[in-house]
Order: C-alpha cells, then structure tokens, then sequence
C-alpha cells in the first residue's frame, strides 16, 4: 500500500477510479446494457422501498406479523410477500418455502433476477429424528457383541488398541 493512511489510499483510489472511468467512455456505454445488481438500483429500487415499509411499519406497530403461513398454514415467521411493489403494505404472510415458490412462479423483477430452486426446508421434528437416528447408528457402531472382544484385554478383535496390546506382546499373528 503506497500509502500508510488507509483513508488517503481510499480516497485515491476513488479518484482514480472516477479518473478511469471519465477517460472511457466505451465503458460507461457497455456498463449501461449490463444488469444491475446492485440492491439500491433502479430495477430493485421499488422493490427495496417497499420492503422498508414492511419494516418500518412492523417496527412501529402498524402492522402485525402474522404466526403462520396464509399459504399452506404452517406456523412460523412468514415473510411478507409483496404482490406489486407500488402498494408496499398489501402484503400477504408466507413461509419461506411457499415465498420462493411464488417468486420462482410469478417474478416480478425485484430483488430476485433470476428463479433459483427452491430449498427443502425440514422441520425440527424431522431434524431431531435424523440427529437421532445418527445417534443409534453410533451407538450401534460402538456396542459391539461380546463375541468379537478379545478374551485378555476386552478390546474389539479388529482395533489397532488390540493389534498394539495383545498380539504384538504375544507373537501371535492376524
């Protein structure tokens, strides 16, 4: 960095940059026919303000978050999902899965610029089941039957505790 304040370099970086981009105006033409992603842009600027509204209005009590999806009637917390953007507080609660659905279904060339698969989303009694299921598997793994423990040294006849113990002392071999 050739200079030791980082504001300074970040200051002359800018003015480099703005130097640049005045010295091609090639760039500024082709910058113009490219997307634009950033979130405060003219495409996702309704959409940005309306969901400042949604917020705002949450916020301070003149709107109230609905416990459960008015799509499928799971609870959770619901998004709002915004039919148009030129009506910020017409809204309507949905999960997360059911939002992204809609969406993928009808875009509205928001803050999304493209559809994008729809995520599986487990409730917590699925995931309990599979974390207990792991558990058993584990359990499963360590209980091993008295059948396949050494007789000397009650490790399991297949551990490298075993080989290093039992076998290696004694001369015996696999």
């Amino acid at each position: 960095m050739p200079y030791k304040d980082p504001e300074i370099a970040r200051i002359k970086g800018i003015e480099y940059n703005r130097r640049w981009v005045a010295n091609h105006p090639e760039y500024r033409e082709r910058r113009k026919l490219l997307p634009s992603y950033h979130p405060y842009s003219r495409a996702t600027a309704e959409a940005h303000a309306a969901q400042q509204a949604v917020y705002r209005a949450i916020r301070n009590g003149a709107l109230v978050r609905s416990a459960s999806c008015s799509e499928c009637g799971i609870e959770c917390k619901p998004e709002a999902a915004h039919e148009d953007y030129s009506k910020p507080l017409d809204i309507r609660w949905l999960c997360r899965l059911c939002h992204r659905r809609e969406d993928s279904a009808k875009p509205k060339g928001g803050t999304t610029t493209a559809p994008r698969p729809v995520r599986i989303i487990k409730t917590q009694a699925e995931k309990n089941a599979n974390r207990a299921a792991w558990a058993r598997a584990d359990r499963a793994k360590k209980n091993t039957t008295l059948a396949q423990r050494c007789v000397t040294c009650g490790h399991n006849w297949l551990s490298l505790v075993h080989r290093e113990s039992c076998l290696s002392g004694s001369g015996a071999s696999l």
